[in-house]
């Protein structure tokens, strides 16, 4: 048996599932800074400021308090969202939904925000039907 090929299999085995772990967690990273911005932009049209209002940086703060991450679920991308408590779970909830639109580019198919102590239901939606209900408003 030659051990030398067994472990250099092995090492790109592991070598390909340390790149494939950085990916996702760049992607995750990406969905939280794609909904921060859109978020921030309608603020600063709003307020035709350039400035971060105190608003933009609770949500900041609180996006970064959330844990982040997309899942596979038979063939569906979902944005998995786990808020610090059920109070953030609705102010989270409604910034994805606004701007979900950001999402697009990364081919993410539904939001699921929750709490971690699995108080309350979780929040869920498609995005392709908050782009049917903007459309309509």
């Amino acid at each position: 048996m030659n051990y030398f090929s067994v472990d250099l299999d092995s090492r790109q085995i592991s070598d390909h599932s340390k790149s494939e772990g950085l990916a996702h967690q760049q992607l995750e990273n990406a969905c939280r800074q794609q909904i921060y911005a859109a978020s921030v932009r309608q603020s600063n049209l709003q307020e035709n400021s350039t400035v971060l209002s105190e608003e933009n940086s609770l949500v900041a703060t609180l996006f970064a308090q959330c844990e982040w991450n997309v899942n596979q679920i038979a063939d569906t991308n979902t944005l998995a969202i786990q808020c610090p408590d059920l109070s953030s779970n609705l102010i989270v909830f409604e910034k994805v939904m606004r701007y979900a639109g950001a999402l697009k580019p990364f081919a993410i198919n539904k939001v699921r925000v929750f709490s971690p102590s699995n108080r309350g239901n979780p929040l869920e939606v498609r995005v392709d039907e908050l782009s049917v209900n903007r459309n309509c408003s």
